[in-house]
């Protein structure tokens, strides 16, 4: 298993490398924040939740977002632990999940007029998202595959990476809530994308 997780760390790390291929001057940087001893840190930390798993595609997760946490200086040991255990502990279901929620709502999180509404036009506004999700959605997740979409919300919500809102779900939903996006879950869905 640690062989595993220092092949992908290093191959992580081969790519940004080569990435970054034609700024000397993010390499340097890069390479210093590997080297620091918060960099070592990481990588001693991401050997530690890596044991928790024996899954590869666990481990290639991990890999990817402690090598590109280090890449964008984030070496906090509370940010960066959160983002190791949620790469072990959440499953592929969980991540399509993260996914659907971050394309439906980085939009609207992103525009300048969210922060100002008040919180019940933000939870109109939001129930509308969902509402649209579900109908576009409804026959992926009847039956089992809508139980498992509930476990899914509630790791996602253990780890922070999501919060429930208004109760007016559609009647399509196999959840009552409509869950809101927070910056731990927007954070750790574009470290991953960032392979």
């Amino acid at each position: 298993m640690v062989e595993d997780l220092e092949s992908d760390t290093v191959n992580q790390i081969r790519r940004i490398w080569s990435r970054l291929d034609k700024d000397t001057e993010r390499q340097s940087e890069f390479e210093a924040r590997l080297n620091s001893s918060e960099g070592q840190l990481a990588m001693l930390n991401e050997c530690f939740h890596g044991l928790k798993s024996s899954d590869r595609a666990k481990h290639t997760r991990l890999a990817i977002v402690t090598v590109n946490s280090v890449l964008e200086g984030d070496l906090g040991e509370e940010s960066l632990d959160t983002l190791m255990r949620a790469a072990v502990e959440l499953k592929q279901y969980d991540l399509d999940l993260l996914a659907d929620v971050y394309a439906m709502q980085i939009p609207l999180i992103l525009a300048d007029h969210w922060a100002a509404k008040d919180i019940g036009e933000k939870w109109n506004i939001l129930a509308a998202y969902w509402q649209k999700y579900w109908d576009q959605n409804q026959k992926k997740y009847r039956g089992l595959e809508g139980s498992r979409f509930i476990g899914s919300f509630s790791r996602l919500e253990a780890l922070g990476m999501i919060a429930p809102g208004p109760n007016r779900s559609s009647a399509l939903s196999p959840v009552a809530t409509c869950y809101l996006l927070l910056p731990d879950g927007i954070k750790f869905h574009e470290r991953l994308q960032k392979d």
